[in-house]
């Protein structure tokens, strides 16, 4: 036991080792690192230079802390945007009240269509379609009877989407919509309707009475027996318009070739005098030179005939 001199008793321990050497060969020295002293909050304080070590280094394990936050919350935000969208489809497929969704959608659709908002009807029934044709996509994991219904709607879509986009003289389109509609629904009337005049506004009156023959033959409908005798009617006008158009650009070649050959006809004419007068000139030019031979061969011999005399 040693006594210090505030009276407090130490027990000594044996078996302690009483150096620990600190081979650093820049200290020079061996030292006991029992003893080596531990620098204070305070004395790390008044060293400037591992303070602002200190300071970089938390600042460092700082913004990558909120670095990697923020990488993990855009992950998490990208992957539970994903599974809404999923979540969402999925929904529609199990969703049992979607019939009534898609009743309260195509009602709001009619209302705009009535009030003349074709643009904001069919905004409507194409954002429907889209919602039944990735059911459609999914056919296998339908029962027969809802994979009929969905097929039902799908046309009803089509039809009223091509119905909109003839409302806005878009033909094109119309007969677009109106074949996709013809696939899921064979029988209905209005659908042969909107195709066969999407057709016959386009010009293409062969393509309409081919439908119209088609749709009658399914249901003998007033509207489509009309619409095809206007088609008819309007081919003959068209035909007729043609033919004549043909006629007067015929007979304006006509007038043209006729014209041309009176041209030509003329300067044959005008080259034909040309030439007949050249060669009278070129006779008269003969004569003269003949006679002034003569004349002058005759001259001569009387100024001879005078010599002698």
């Amino acid at each position: 036991m040693e006594v210090i001199s505030n009276g407090t008793k130490l027990k000594k321990i044996d078996n302690e080792p009483e150096k620990y050497i600190d081979k650093n060969e820049n200290l020079g020295t061996n030292v006991s690192e029992k003893h080596v002293p531990k620098l204070s909050s305070t004395q790390l304080k008044k060293n400037p230079s591992v303070v602002a070590e200190k300071k970089l280094q938390k600042k460092e394990c700082d913004e990558n802390e909120v670095k990697g936050e923020s990488d993990e919350n855009e992950e998490k935000d990208e992957s539970d945007k994903s599974e809404e969208k999923g979540e969402e489809k999925v929904s529609i497929l199990k969703n049992p009240d979607f019939s009534d969704d898609e009743k309260l959608n195509k009602d709001d659709a009619n209302e705009k269509y009535k009030s003349g908002d074709y643009e904001g009807a069919l905004k409507i029934w194409k954002r429907g379609l889209k919602s039944i044709n990735y059911v459609l996509s999914k056919h296998e994991e339908l029962n027969s009877e809802k994979l009929y219904e969905f097929k039902k709607m799908h046309s009803t879509y089509c039809s009223n989407i091509a119905q909109g986009h003839l409302k806005l003289n878009q033909y094109s389109e119309c007969v677009k919509y109106s074949l996709l509609a013809k696939e899921h629904d064979k029988l209905n009337v209005k659908i042969y309707f909107r195709l066969a005049k999407g057709y016959f506004m386009l010009g293409k009156y062969d393509d309409a009475i081919h439908v119209l023959n088609e749709g009658i033959k399914i249901n003998n409908d007033t509207a489509l027996i009309n619409l095809l005798q206007v088609v008819k009617r309007k081919k003959l006008i068209y035909l007729q318009k043609e033919k004549n158009t043909m006629k007067f650009i015929f007979q304006k070649l006509e007038e043209k070739s006729i014209i041309e050959t009176d041209k030509k006809n003329e300067n044959t004419f005008f080259n034909n005098i040309f030439s007949f007068i050249c060669l009278f000139l070129m006779y008269v030019y003969s004569l003269f030179a003949s006679l002034s031979n003569y004349f002058s061969h005759i001259i001569k011999k009387q100024k001879m005939i005078k010599k002698d005399k």
